[in-house]
């Protein structure tokens, strides 16, 4: 989990970086679009909604960045991460940290500050990171399966 999260931190970081000098208002649009998305399924609390639009704030990010590869790379992690996720919005207090996170993201871009937000992203990623693991402590301590990644 913890390789894991660490490589999806630094392909995160370069979507971020790569994409700041191609935000565009209607980027910015789309991306609090996403947002608000989140925020809708945090108050009708629907976790699975919740990372989906998590997940469309992302990818949007990643088509800006127009980098293929990271892009490859990124399914290729995220798909191990994904079940993981969706524990951590379901187990935890996760959704409300994790939309004031995108919100950080998403304020640095809009003023083009590649430092703030690859330290927004990073955050981000860590955070969501020490949730999942309270999450699978949290099914351990219950005596439930938790299959790895």
């Amino acid at each position: 989990m913890q390789d894991l999260y660490a490589v999806r931190s630094a392909l995160e970081q370069l979507s971020v970086e790569q994409a700041v000098g191609r935000v565009t208002p209607g980027v910015l649009a789309e991306l609090r679009e996403a947002l608000e998305r989140m925020r809708t399924a945090a108050a009708r609390g629907t976790p699975g909604k919740i990372t989906d639009a998590g997940s469309d704030f992302h990818a949007i990010l990643r088509r800006v960045a127009g980098n293929p590869v990271n892009d490859q790379m990124m399914h290729m992690v995220g798909g191990r991460i994904d079940r993981y996720r969706n524990l951590s919005v379901s187990l935890t207090a996760r959704p409300d940290h994790s939309l004031a996170e995108h919100d950080a993201i998403l304020t640095a871009l809009a003023e083009g500050d590649v430092t703030a937000a690859k330290r927004a992203m990073g955050d981000h990623i860590m955070a969501g990171r020490d949730a999942v693991l309270v999450a699978v402590e949290s099914l351990r301590a219950t005596g439930e399966p938790v299959d790895g990644p």
